[in-house]
């Protein structure tokens, strides 16, 4: 809404797309293609192994979402996007709290 506020005033509004790739679906998508649950997964597999899967389950959507994206008609710069498993965007995530906690 700030962005689209902005934009509407004459302000110049970066638009650029992101992944959110921690948690329930991700989870979710990994499980069922295992067929096994979180827990039972991370003991078989190892941890290392289970967020490599998961990797690969956001790497795997990131272009269906780029086409549906494109065809809904949003104009968003998917080649600087950010995914949240990226280790530069979590570690700005971390100085921005560090900031704040300062």
């Amino acid at each position: 809404v700030v962005g689209r506020y902005q934009a509407m005033n004459g302000r110049e509004v970066r638009r650029v797309f992101g992944w959110d790739c921690h948690g329930v679906p991700i989870e979710y998508e990994i499980d069922k293609t295992l067929n096994m649950s979180t827990h039972q997964a991370v003991k078989e597999l190892g941890l290392c192994e289970y967020s490599r899967r998961c990797r690969g389950i956001v790497d795997k959507y990131a272009d269906e979402w780029k086409h549906t994206i494109e065809r809904l008609g949003r104009w968003v710069d998917f080649e600087n996007g950010y995914k949240t498993m990226d280790l530069g965007f979590m570690e700005s995530v971390w100085s921005a709290f560090k900031g704040l906690y300062n």
